[in-house]
């Protein structure tokens, strides 16, 4: 992994790790931005500072051993989408390399899930209880244009459902994660709304969701990231 340019982009010891301390990127309207990490009792925090001095991103989370579990991501922007998530995202993903941390493991807010999934974070699904829930959220949707997904979640409710244990023919652990994503891939591919709209109560699961992105997903997907980090003028690359 490397580093391209010191004076950009500079790594620090806070508490027992080695954090960014000094980063400088720019926004989707080229604007610059500065990032910085500070520790506050038993978090840390990555700040996004513009070029008023003001706090425009916070990124809170902890860190246990290898995992750095994401706590909550806050971007200060009048609504606008002006890649400052995506800026603490890449920031997270510096930390995590740097340190040779396993993943970044976060509880989505059920709003925030296709970002997350935009950057390769896999959803883990941990009940059959909450299997159920998603399936039958894609099953009702009358959208026409999701038809494949609505009647291959309904098979898939009625398999679990009525046999009352997942089978050894189908591990819906390890297939549903995949339908998740192929599903709100979909729904970005067709300009269809996640969240509730005037004119739509929108195509969301109505809860939750734990997601992770490991380092092996992080090094697959390398290409992807690099051109993240050069669109935002970091001086890193995997």
């Amino acid at each position: 992994m490397t580093i391209l340019n010191n004076n950009t982009l500079q790594l620090a010891n806070i508490g027992k790790y080695k954090l960014v301390n000094t980063l400088k990127a720019i926004d989707n309207n080229s604007n610059p931005v500065f990032v910085t990490t500070i520790k506050e009792n038993d978090k840390f925090k990555t700040l996004l500072i513009n070029k008023e001095k003001s706090i425009i991103g916070v990124n809170s989370f902890k860190i246990n051993e290898k995992f750095f579990n994401g706590s909550r991501m806050d971007s200060y922007s009048n609504n606008e989408h002006i890649g400052l998530g995506e800026i603490m995202r890449l920031t997270s993903i510096i930390n995590v390399i740097e340190n040779n941390f396993r993943k970044i493991q976060i509880f989505s807010l059920n709003e925030a899930i296709p970002f997350h999934l935009k950057y390769k974070f896999i959803p883990k699904i941990q009940t059959d209880d909450s299997m159920l829930d998603i399936l039958n959220r894609i099953a009702s949707s009358e959208e026409k244009k999701l038809n494949n997904y609505s009647k291959k979640a309904e098979e898939m409710f009625s398999d679990i459902f009525f046999n009352g244990t997942i089978t050894q023919e189908h591990n819906y652990y390890e297939e549903l994660p995949d339908f998740i994503i192929s599903y709100v891939n979909k729904i970005r591919e067709e300009k269809l709304p996640w969240n509730k709209t005037i004119n739509s109560p929108g195509f969301n699961f109505k809860e939750d969701l734990p997601m992770e992105l490991t380092t092996q997903n992080i090094k697959d997907n390398k290409n992807f990231f690099n051109n993240l980090f050069a669109k935002h003028k970091i001086d890193y690359r995997i």
